[in-house]
């Protein structure tokens, strides 16, 4: 006997879910949950749930549940950026385990074109690239501004310098002092003139430092002289802040001041080098000799 069989098409609606925790953001390792949902009209809900650990995206190894039918593993390597291949297997549970013994399955797999999270990563990279080239060109410009104002101050100071030895005098020995005016009757050290300034020699045992010890014979580049210790102690925060970070205060009690010295050193180069940064914030600073 003929007989006839007929089908219907019944749409079929499919979702899907996905989300991705990192274990180790450094080496790349994450686990994913993903989620499958089937359903059809006239027919059972269907699901499957399926757990993947993936390694540096290199390769993976996952594990799935299908509703009522079977759970599987699945395992994969990344063979590169486009190609990978993988191996997965089922096998069944309930009542249809009677009627089937599993399935095997190999898969190869390849991916045409650059992946949209490669075409992020090299945007980014981009980005950072043009970032870094930009701040490189902002700093060296500023380097350089900041050397062309280093070098006008340094050619000021040159031509206030030889000005001064044209005519034959020297700096006041007060130095630069916003605290208060050197007293006029005070005995002054004695001055000679050098290559860079002006060095001023004077004995050591008439100074003490901020421990009320003796100052120790040296080379020592002063910024100031203050009747106030306030003045000076202003002044000491001040070349701290710009990079000295040695500075201190020395104390003469014959003369009863306050002398701020930025460093010390046991050469008279080393001294003249130290006084030529110092001399951009205080254009009268000097070198105290003492013996």
């Amino acid at each position: 006997e003929n007989s006839s069989a007929y089908y219907n098409l019944r749409r079929h609606i499919i979702g899907t879910a996905k989300y991705t925790f990192y274990i180790s953001e450094a080496k790349l390792i994450s686990v994913y949950p993903l989620v499958a949902v089937r359903y059809a009209n006239a027919a059972p809900l269907q699901y499957d749930v399926n757990a993947v650990l993936d390694w540096a995206r290199k390769g993976w190894f996952g594990v799935t549940y299908r509703s009522n039918y079977a759970v599987g593993l699945n395992l994969g390597v990344r063979l590169n950026n486009t190609l990978r291949a993988g191996y997965a297997y089922d096998l069944a549970i309930g009542s249809i385990k009677n009627y089937s013994g599993g399935s095997h399955e190999i898969f190869l797999g390849y991916t045409f074109g650059k992946k949209e999270e490669e075409k992020k990563d090299e945007s980014v990279d981009r980005l950072k690239q043009d970032l870094l080239v930009d701040s490189m060109i902002a700093v060296l410009k500023k380097q350089n501004d900041d050397d062309k104002k280093k070098m006008e101050n340094m050619q000021q100071q040159i031509d206030s310098l030889k000005k001064n030895q044209g005519q034959g005098g020297a700096n006041s020995p007060g130095g630069n002092n916003p605290g208060g005016n050197t007293p006029g009757n005070s005995p002054t050290p004695s001055a000679m003139n050098d290559s860079t300034g002006t060095m001023r020699i004077s004995n050591a045992s008439d100074f003490k430092d901020e421990e009320g010890k003796m100052v120790m014979p040296n080379y020592y580049v002063i910024v100031g002289a203050f009747k106030n210790k306030e003045g000076a102690e202003e002044q000491k925060k001040k070349y701290i802040m710009r990079g000295f970070p040695l500075t201190t205060i020395f104390f003469n009690d014959k003369r009863n001041l306050y002398y701020v010295c930025v460093v010390g050193t046991t050469n008279e180069e080393a001294a003249n080098k130290e006084l030529a940064d110092a001399k951009f914030g205080t254009p009268d600073a000097w070198i105290f000799v003492l013996k």
